[in-house]
């Protein structure tokens, strides 16, 4: 019996262990996708900013946004784009991005994906993306 009690302690601490490398895992990939972002700028009068690609540092299409003009948030979306630069589909909802926080806008997107944003407004936006 106590034989069995302490393999389950055991175990119950092995899945804890495990658990936490499986966070922190995720964590060093999420910083690695971060660390390799670069700026975006989408000029006044505009709702798409130029023509973008997805590398392999990211699983997904990341914004923030340094919240110009006294904005709170944007509203934003992805549009792709086939290989020849035609417009295959947008996104059918905008996602809400928060000033100064990381919004994952598109999910699992291959590498190599041209894409877009689409923001709901016209008014200039500058941040940085990761993808």
């Amino acid at each position: 019996m106590k034989f069995s009690k302490n393999l389950v302690s055991l175990a119950a601490v092995g899945a804890i262990a495990g658990g936490g490398l499986v966070a922190s895992t995720g964590t060093a990939q999420a910083a690695s996708c971060y660390g390799g972002a670069v700026a975006y700028s989408k000029a006044a009068g505009a709702h798409y900013t130029s023509m973008k690609t997805t590398s392999s540092r990211c699983n997904d299409i990341n914004i923030k946004n340094n919240g110009n003009s006294g904005t709170v948030f944007r509203y934003v979306k992805v549009c792709f784009y086939n290989s020849d630069n035609t417009l295959n589909y947008c996104q059918s909802s905008y996602k809400k991005a928060y000033t100064d926080k990381w919004k994952a806008v598109a999910t699992d997107v291959a590498d190599g994906t041209k894409y877009k944003f689409r923001f709901q407004t016209t008014t200039k936006s500058t941040g940085v993306r990761a993808h």
